[in-house]
């Protein structure tokens, strides 16, 4: 079963409306649209999910190369290059019957990226950014044997940079609400956004086209929300550094100030603790930073907790009880601060009591010393 491959990128997409076609999978293409839009169709979940690269690109899956000039350099020397996809098409498509419809997008996407040239390699845009910080944006693709027409980054698909290398000067701002980019340092590959806010959140948009006649153009986004990370790591407060069985454990957790408000969580041993333990009752406290004007009304949060010691509470040799608390702000990793109580014994007692001995001896010598200075003092001034 071959499928002759043509040289030229419209024959080369008609080759591979083709070739799926012959592989049964007809019902995913519409004869009455040109080519490239049934296979951007089809591609447009596989760019989604960002697997081009990793999984089954033509090269890395069956150790084969193909291009344009590497298609004309074939076709003139005699091979036959159509044996190169219909094997790599008859190997996938086998494959394909047996799996999900995403891995046969993701072979067509690999096929379609690869003929072209034209392909985008990597976006960088964080997921979070804190308010009032600086924030670089990255996009990063391979031309090919073409040449570049323009790198366009979008906001919420409102343009707010272009790049043209063949223009004087090669790139142009456009003002967009909550971007403000520093032109002097970015360029065809990054784009520096300074003291992001609020309304800097949403999705960004990197767009590279190659020149005429093709005008081949690809794109990628990606969610950037912007919140007021919190200015200090939470506290806990009550605990005491042993705790005797049938003893009261009263905890009490607090975290920094943030936007949008904390989220806090207690856990007992690495387990989350049961809401019935919990008390919630202590209201959020809203106010501005004045070291951070731009961030407006940050909130903090209490969480108590209480519960009574119990002998399995403490574990190892060393009898030791895990007390911890997460401050969450969004989807941010969280906050973890954490205390570890550990069960008192004859043995803790006697080392808390020698500890206490000490320093009351140390107290006791201290207080000695400054009556004789007294009396030494008031001796001289008679």
């Amino acid at each position: 079963m071959g499928i002759e491959l043509k040289c030229g990128e419209d024959s080369i997409l008609h080759t591979l409306v083709d070739a799926v076609q012959e592989f049964g999978f007809q019902n995913n293409f519409q004869k009455s649209l040109h080519p490239m839009q049934n296979l951007s169709n089809l591609c447009s979940d596989a760019r989604r999910l960002s697997l081009l690269e990793r999984n089954l690109r033509i090269r890395g899956v069956y150790g084969r190369s193909w291009s344009h000039a590497q298609c004309g350099q074939k076709k003139r020397g005699g091979t036959a290059t159509g044996s190169v996809l219909s094997e790599a098409a008859a190997s996938a498509f086998s494959l394909r019957q047996r799996r999900f419809l995403a891995n046969r997008i993701i072979f067509i996407s690999c096929i379609v990226e690869g003929s072209l040239g034209l392909h985008l390699t990597e976006l960088e845009v964080p997921k979070h950014a804190d308010i009032g910080s600086s924030v670089t944006l990255g996009c990063f693709f391979e031309t090919g044997e073409k040449n570049l027409y323009s790198v366009k980054w979008y906001k919420d698909d409102y343009e707010f940079y272009r790049f043209m290398p063949d223009n004087n000067p090669n790139s142009h701002v456009f003002p967009v609400t909550g971007v403000q980019l520093n032109k002097l340092t970015s360029d065809k590959n990054r784009v520096h956004l300074e003291k992001v806010t609020y309304q800097s959140t949403g999705t960004y948009k990197c767009e590279v086209s190659t020149e005429a006649p093709a005008f081949e153009t690809v794109f990628r986004s990606q969610n950037l929300t912007v919140v007021a990370y919190p200015d200090r790591p939470p506290v806990i407060t009550g605990h005491q550094p042993t705790y005797a069985v049938g003893d009261f454990i009263t905890v009490n957790c607090t975290s920094g100030r943030a936007n949008p408000e904390p989220k806090l969580a207690w856990y007992i041993n690495g387990m989350k603790a049961d809401s019935y333990l919990l008390d919630a009752s202590s209201p959020r406290v809203a106010q501005a930073s004045p070291s951070r004007p731009s961030a407006g009304i940050l909130y903090s949060k209490s969480l108590g907790m209480r519960t009574r010691a119990e002998k399995s509470h403490f574990q190892g040799k060393e009898a030791v009880m895990s007390l911890k608390c997460t401050s969450t702000v969004g989807d941010l990793p969280p906050d973890v601060i954490e205390v570890t109580p550990r069960l008192l014994t004859a043995n803790s007692a006697h080392g808390i009591a020698q500890e206490y001995g000490s320093s009351q001896g140390a107290l006791a010598r201290a207080s000695l010393i400054l009556i004789l200075l007294v009396h030494l003092r008031l001796g001289i001034s008679t």
